[in-house]
Order: C-alpha cells, then sequence, then structure tokens
C-alpha cells in the first residue's frame, strides 16, 4: 500500500474534513471502504 505507515494520520485528517465521506478516489485512503456496483458507489 502507497500510504503504509502514514494511513492511520492521514484517514484521521481524511475524516476531520471530510466526515460525509466525499472526498473518494480510487486509490485515495479510505477508498477501500467503498464498492462500486452497477456504475453506482456503496460504502460497505
Amino acid at each position: 500500500m502507497f500510504y503504509s505507515a502514514n494511513y492511520k494520520r492521514i484517514n484521521s485528517i481524511k475524516a476531520k474534513n471530510g466526515p460525509l465521506d466525499r472526498f473518494y478516489a480510487l486509490s485515495a485512503v479510505g477508498s477501500d471502504c467503498w464498492t462500486q456496483t452497477d456504475s453506482y458507489l456503496c460504502k460497505v
């Protein structure tokens, strides 16, 4: 994983600044909490 050592810190910053998970990118921190089905993103 690209973020390995910093994952927890970056994820907490993302949670603080984007609590509704509106910041999504395919390989971004937190993207492992999403799945794509029929062209829609769904929170796992």
